[in-house]
């Protein structure tokens, strides 16, 4: 979740906004798949 406005120009500069994605609301950034831990696939094992 972020609202500053120098972060999001930074992400956006950086291109973390493609693997980051700023939220607008905790709830928006908790809905989020990769939000949630414990998920199948995201330990990165095979």
């Amino acid at each position: 979740m972020c609202a500053d406005p120098l972060t999001l120009r930074i992400l956006r500069a950086t291109g973390l906004t493609r693997l980051l994605p700023p939220a607008t609301t905790l709830d928006a950034a908790l809905d989020r798949p990769e939000a949630t831990s414990g998920t199948a696939g995201t330990s990165g094992a095979s």
